[in-house]
C-alpha cells in the first residue's frame, strides 16, 4: 500500500507542477497551445492529504517493526 500511495503521490505532484496553459512551437513552426482541464490547486490539496496518509502509514509500519517480535 505504501508503494502504491508513493507512486500516486509522484503522479499528483507532477500534475500540480504543470501550468494551466502551455505554448510550444512544433517542428514546422506552428504554435501549439495545451490547456490542463483540472484545477492545480485541487491537485495540491490532494497531494497534501495523500502525504499525510503516507506519513501516518509509515509511522504505523515503523511502530509495528519496533514493537512486534517474530519467531522463526
Amino acid at each position: 500500500m505504501l508503494a502504491q500511495w508513493n507512486a500516486e503521490y509522484e503522479r499528483l505532484s507532477e500534475l500540480a507542477c504543470r501550468q494551466q496553459i502551455t505554448r510550444r512551437i512544433t517542428a514546422n513552426g506552428v504554435l501549439e497551445y495545451t490547456e490542463c482541464l483540472y484545477c492545480a490547486g485541487d491537485v495540491q490539496k490532494d497531494c497534501k492529504k495523500l502525504r499525510r496518509k503516507i506519513s501516518a502509514l509509515q509511522v504505523a509500519i515503523d511502530r509495528a517493526n519496533l514493537t512486534s517480535t517474530l519467531e522463526i
